[in-house]
């Protein structure tokens, strides 16, 4: 799968494969959302979500957290103060996505990730559940973690688990999970699973004049074969020398991953572990004027 990101503000493409999967879990969006508190800077939203045991979640997550979004926008930026407005409109319309898609979805098997950036004036903002990442690539090669993967594992998040009543348990493969199933900490529509937040993990980044960026958002199927430097040092590569567009770069990014796999990385046969891998890009710039979005 490929797409060039038509009818957005910034140039963005994303590509995707099945690896040694029979369906695809892994879903991903382009558009653009009004912002309320700068209208001349629409945020461009890019979303990928990573479905588990199926992809009806992955789906709804994408189909439904954009328009959550701009609602809470509505009710936290009345006081024309960005940073509170988007955390807390970030952080609701996480939690409003996984209630309505549980309501949705009774029944269903699948849960899914959530790893949303949003692009507006100078700012960067990510806003994560679970474990797929996005990482922002300057012009000079130097990389920068906008969304960290939120691993069971993690003490912190293992402590917030075992308060809400979940079990983090070692498997046979040394891997500590969620219910012996989840590596990750975090989630939209899981049913049957004790433990499990929806609350994001919200971040930002500040574009700086005269650079230019490549962001890239991606699911656990690229993480687990490509080190964030080397996905890095590849979209630096192609975007910056090489002059390539996003869906390009997208689409170089997933083969890369899956010759990667093919090599039996971590010594795992490729059968075991070559995931739906989901790539997106999108190239940024800071605006001519210095627009922080504070108030």
């Amino acid at each position: 799968m490929e797409s060039n990101g038509k009818g957005t503000r910034y140039p963005s493409g994303c590509a995707s494969a099945l690896g040694v999967q029979s369906y695809q879990e892994d879903h991903a969006r382009h558009l653009q959302l009004e912002n309320i508190i700068h209208p001349e800077h629409p945020f461009q939203c890019t979303i990928v979500a990573d479905g588990h045991k199926g992809g009806e979640s992955a789906e709804g997550a994408c189909a439904l957290w954009p328009d959550m979004f701009q609602e809470r926008m509505k009710d936290f930026g009345t006081a024309g103060d960005m940073p509170f407005a988007l955390y807390n409109a970030g952080k609701t319309a996480t939690v409003d996505t996984n209630n309505q898609i549980k309501l949705q979805g009774r029944g269903f098997p699948s849960g899914s990730t959530l790893c949303c950036v949003l692009i507006a004036g100078n700012e960067i903002y990510g806003i994560n559940l679970g474990d797929s990442e996005a990482i922002i690539v300057d012009d000079t090669g130097k990389v920068t973690q906008l969304a960290k993967p939120m691993k069971a594992s993690d003490p912190e998040k293992r402590t917030s688990i075992e308060k809400r009543g979940g079990v983090v348990e070692e498997r046979s493969d040394k891997t500590l999970r969620l219910g012996r199933t989840l590596l990750q900490g975090g989630g939209l529509g899981n049913q049957n699973i004790v433990g499990l937040s929806a609350r994001p993990k919200i971040s930002s980044f500040t574009m700086e004049q005269r650079r230019r960026y490549a962001v890239a958002v991606y699911s656990d199927g690229i993480s687990e074969f490509a080190t964030t430097e080397h996905l890095g040092e590849l979209i630096h590569h192609l975007t910056f020398k090489e002059n390539k567009p996003p869906h390009e770069v997208a689409r170089i990014g997933v083969e890369f991953t899956l010759t990667t796999a093919k090599k039996e990385a971590c010594g795992y046969p490729l059968g075991e572990t070559a995931d739906n891998s989901t790539l997106c890009i999108t190239l940024a710039e800071a605006p001519p004027v210095p627009t922080k979005l504070e108030s």
